[in-house]
């Protein structure tokens, strides 16, 4: 009975378990969904410190499913940082079926992990890690990178062949890969587009062109090469028509070729054919009343036909050619690869190989090489924050080993007699030197959260268009982690701002020195990463970042980048005749006074001084003004001297430091300061006023966007700059230079 009875409860519980067995298998044997396919940057190419494109391909597992991604990459510290768009629609997964998702991310190091976790409202559905030897190494931050988009398989050869081979080169020969937000080319120095096959570029998609037009209204530099297939690209409809410099009127064939030619500097004619209808077979693009700058012209007949035209697009710069580079016969011609070169000195500068390749590896004692690593090391400067001097920790520690040997010997020995005291003053004197700088280092660091911030605001009047650019450094007194935002606003109320929108981030340290992006290995730091959210499409919330890790006394650097609409076309009447000064008249348009206020336009710097609130003055031809470049470099002149004042590497003056990244190219560059400009060339407008522009600088007491952190701070320092890009009519001299007469009286008038 007893037997019986045992077979019976093990069949009972084999009934039981049944059930749950079998639900395990199933969910044992169900697929999930999982990342087949992962793409940074432009076919591999990215650089450290700015925003770049991620795109990987998620295969459906064998249920539908909703979810939100985030990668996760290390900043310029080495933490970990996780960035998702704010408010995007839920990824939808189908089943068995290929799903491509385009994000965004900012890399900090050169070799890093890469984080994708995919979630939904309850779980986590995808974790997948991809190690740094599994993604492609990004390049440095000061690496130039140019992007090709085209039919020019072997573009790559010709940069190279411009003795430009430390040129990184991403060649593209399809839009698919294209951002669909303007920072997803931050790193991009410079961007080639050749339509001589127009089927690839009328392929682009209308948020692909606004995120194009954007970047170069943010400070990109686009070279574009359009002949034969000019009609359908700039022509009325055309994808790529708001790039033209011009209205586009027809395509014309060529035949004289000697401008260019002669611009190139080589020996090797150009030799243009022609086809069975005895046409010549070099098509050209002709463009009416170009803006801009011809740098180039052919004459064909009684007519002058741009070829090269260099226009300002908001603050950033497009450089059109008529010509297709890459089809016959100019794809032929041995003097193509000059014209290349001429068209990159344009867009990268003319820095040869050989300066490149001495800075490559080299570290400065100061630590940076670029002027944006002296920036940083200036807002490192804290009120009311005292760092300790490293000589002062060395004479410590030579102090305290004194005292613990050879004194505490000798006074034991000497006076007390008694050398067992050793066991107490031993512990005392360890005790006193572990206690008296805790004390001291609690009152010199200080017990409230700081930050410091510099702001530069650039209005491009013609265009409407606003950007403005922040850096943050923010000091934290205790370990802790942190919250921040960022709110604009401009003061100007007769024209407020109109949609602006932000993008907040860390700010790295470009270079090789220790705690720079480019350092061979990344600190230690806590796995849990800090999140960033970045701004969608139609996003109604604001972009932050939550759950920084701040050790404690230390710093953490932050950037921010905001763009948007403003009207101020009556600023400025301002007009220039043949003796290149400048006459009219500049309103002030701020609700604030502008102090500090210069305005250049080359050769000139023109003395204003302070500009009061909705206050206009006159520019004559008396207002005081100096050459731009002395101006720049601080050279003075007398009977007997003319010396310019040697850039200071290791200065802290900060407005000092932000009018050399301002102007960096007009003041003669790296040859002058010794440094870079290279990580945030956008901020230099040099181009600008070379160009036939003039702009006006001043600083503001009241800020215009200001960071938020969840936490008090104590006191905080700003420096706010404001640049307005000024539209200057040229005119023809009449009569004597020098006799516009300017009403005085419309100094300190109100706006009429």
């Amino acid at each position: 009975m007893q037997h019986f009875s045992g077979k019976l409860c093990w069949w009972v519980l084999l009934l039981t378990l049944c059930p749950s067995l079998v639900h395990h298998q199933a969910v044992a044997v169900e697929r999930p969904a999982q990342i087949t396919d992962l793409q940074i940057g432009f076919n591999g190419h990215y650089k450290v410190g700015y925003w770049t494109p991620v795109e990987f391909t998620i295969q459906g597992g064998d249920r539908h499913h909703q979810c939100r991604c985030s990668v996760t990459v290390p900043d310029g510290d080495g933490l970990p940082a996780s960035f998702e768009p704010v408010d995007r629609n839920k990824l939808q997964i189908p089943a068995d079926q290929n799903v491509t998702y385009r994000t965004y991310a900012k890399f900090g190091r050169i070799q890093g992990n890469l984080v994708i976790v995919c979630s939904d409202d309850q779980q986590e559905l995808i974790h997948k890690e991809f190690t740094g030897a599994q993604l492609p190494a990004g390049l440095p931050t000061t690496s130039p990178l140019v992007v090709h988009v085209g039919d020019w398989p072997e573009i790559e050869q010709s940069i190279h062949a411009t003795q430009r081979r430390h040129i990184n080169v991403a060649n593209l020969e399809s839009v698919d890969s294209l951002p669909d937000h303007w920072w997803g080319y931050e790193g991009v120095d410079s961007l080639i587009i050749t339509c001589g096959d127009p089927g690839i570029i009328a392929a682009l998609n209308p948020v692909q062109v606004d995120a194009l037009q954007k970047w170069i209204q943010m400070g990109g530099k686009l070279i574009f090469s359009v002949g034969r297939h000019a009609e359908q690209l700039l022509g009325p409809g055309g994808i790529l028509r708001e790039l033209s410099p011009g209205k586009f009127l027809r395509t014309v064939d060529q035949c004289q070729t000697i401008g260019l030619e002669n611009f190139t500097d080589v020996s090797h004619q150009l030799n243009v054919g022609r086809d069975e209808l005895g046409r010549c077979e070099l098509d050209l693009a002709l463009i009416q009343q170009p803006a801009g700058t011809i740098e180039l012209a052919e004459r064909e007949g009684f007519e002058s036909r741009p070829v090269l035209i260099r226009q300002n697009y908001g603050l950033g710069e497009v450089v059109f050619v008529a010509i297709d580079l890459n089809q016959s016969p100019i794809k032929h011609w041995k003097g193509r690869e000059r014209l290349l070169a001429r068209l990159l000195e344009w867009t990268l500068g003319s820095e040869t190989e050989q300066a490149f390749s001495a800075s490559i590896g080299a570290v400065k004692h100061t630590g940076y090489d670029d002027l944006s690593g002296q920036l940083r090391s200036a807002l490192d400067q804290f009120q009311n924050i005292v760092f300790v001097p490293y000589w002062v920790v060395v004479v410590l520690v030579l102090l305290y080993l004194s005292l613990i040997g050879p004194v505490d010997y000798f006074l034991l020995r000497r006076f007390a007699k008694r050398m067992e005291w050793t066991w107490l003053t031993l512990p005392l004197i360890v005790t006193a030197f572990c206690v008296i700088p805790y004390v001291l280092a609690k009152h010199l660091k200080g017990k409230h959260f700081q930050m410091n911030q510099v702001e530069i605001v650039d209005i491009d009047i013609d265009s409407r268009f606003v950007r403005g650019t922040t850096w943050v450094h923010a000091y934290s007194p205790a370990t802790s982690n942190y919250d921040f935002s960022t709110q604009t606003q401009i003061h100007c109320q007769s024209n407020p701002l109109d949609q602006h929108t932000a993008l907040i981030s860390w700010q790295g340290l470009p270079g090789t020195a220790l705690g720079s992006m480019n350092a061979a290995s990344p600190p230690a730091g806590p796995s849990h990463p800090y999140s960033i959210c970045f701004p969608d499409n139609h996003s109604s919330s604001s972009p932050q970042i939550t759950e920084m890790p701040l050790q404690v006394w230390s710093t953490k650097s932050l950037t921010a980048r905001w763009w948007g609409e403003i009207d101020l076309h009556f600023m400025a009447d301002l007009r220039s005749q043949g003796d290149k000064q400048l006459r009219g008249s500049i309103l002030n348009p701020l609700d604030d006074d502008l102090t500090e206020c210069y305005l250049y336009y080359a050769p000139w710097a023109y003395q204003i001084g302070r500009i009061a609130a909705n206050r206009t003055i006159p520019i004559t031809s008396s207002s005081v003004r100096r050459n731009l470049r002395y101006k720049l470099t601080r050279r003075t002149l007398s009977e007997e001297s003319n010396v310019m004042a040697p850039w200071d590497e290791y200065g802290q003056n900060i407005p000092r430091i932000v009018e050399m990244m301002m102007f960096h190219e007009a003041a003669g560059g790296e040859s002058y300061t010794g440094m870079f400009n290279r990580f945030q060339t956008f901020i230099d407008l040099s181009r600008h006023i070379t160009s036939g522009r003039a702009v006006l600088v001043g600083r503001t007491s009241q800020p215009a966007s200001s960071f938020q952190c969840d936490r008090e701070s104590g006191s905080n320092q700003h420096w706010t700059f404001f640049r307005f890009v000024l539209p200057v009519s040229h005119t023809k001299p009449v009569g004597q230079a020098g006799h516009l007469q300017i009403d005085t009286e419309v100094a300190g008038s109100n706006i009429p």
